[in-house]
């Protein structure tokens, strides 16, 4: 699952809050938060070292945790990995040694964790991702062992789960929204292409593309 390739050392440029804020700050963003069934988006993850000291990064990999409004939440790829795996690698910094990275005080990692599906896996190729409704992600770093296949306890999708060492970003949301017009006929096309249901969303998202929705419209 190696498509997140951006890893950016930015410095901070704003003071921080007054308070005991937590040591490190994990922040999602994305490149808009709304979207059309079929059209991946790209999130950003940016890590930052509140405190006056370097701080060595406890992770090189997360999870990702989906909701749709009125719906339990669950972790993207979960019953989908036959592995029973649901935490993806993050990317390797150029300036990180084996053993970890270090982030220095008062600076931020930024991470691009691409929803485009066109070359290695991506997160957005979970099915149940292209259902229409308003989404809320998070991402958690440093990931329980069971994340890599291990056995899970019963509340798995609750912050209890996850143990004391996980760090949890803010919530985003991002709506997706039905196709409609020109856009919805070149779903349409798309997926009655697919034999298999379940792979449907997958491989539409694998395949669409501008060239392609031109040539199914001009059909």
């Amino acid at each position: 699952m190696r498509s997140f390739t951006l890893c950016i050392p930015l410095v901070l440029a704003a003071a921080i809050a007054t308070g005991t804020p937590a040591p490190l700050q994990v922040v999602l963003r994305a490149e808009t938060q709304k979207t059309l069934r079929g059209i991946p988006v790209d999130l950003r993850l940016m890590v930052t070292n509140r405190t006056q000291v370097e701080i060595e990064l406890p992770t090189d990999d997360f999870m990702i945790r989906a909701e749709r409004a009125g719906q339990p939440p669950f972790w993207v790829f979960d019953g989908i990995n036959v592995h029973g795996h649901v935490a993806f690698d993050l990317p390797k910094c150029a300036n990180a040694m084996d053993e970890g990275f270090a982030l220095p005080a008062r600076s931020t990692l930024e991470y691009a964790i691409g929803g485009d599906p066109s070359g290695s896996k991506s997160w957005w190729e979970d099915p149940r991702l292209s259902v229409p409704g308003t989404w809320r992600l998070q991402v958690i770093l440093n990931p329980p062992r069971w994340a890599h296949g291990g056995e899970r306890p019963d509340d798995a999708t609750s912050d209890a789960a996850l143990g004391p060492e996980a760090l949890i970003s803010d919530a985003l949301t991002i709506v997706v929204e039905e196709p409609h017009g020109d856009d919805a006929i070149v779903w349409q096309k798309l997926l009655s292409g697919m034999p298999d249901q379940e792979l449907r969303g997958i491989q539409a998202h694998r395949w669409a593309s501008p060239a392609l929705a031109a040539e199914l419209l001009e059909a």
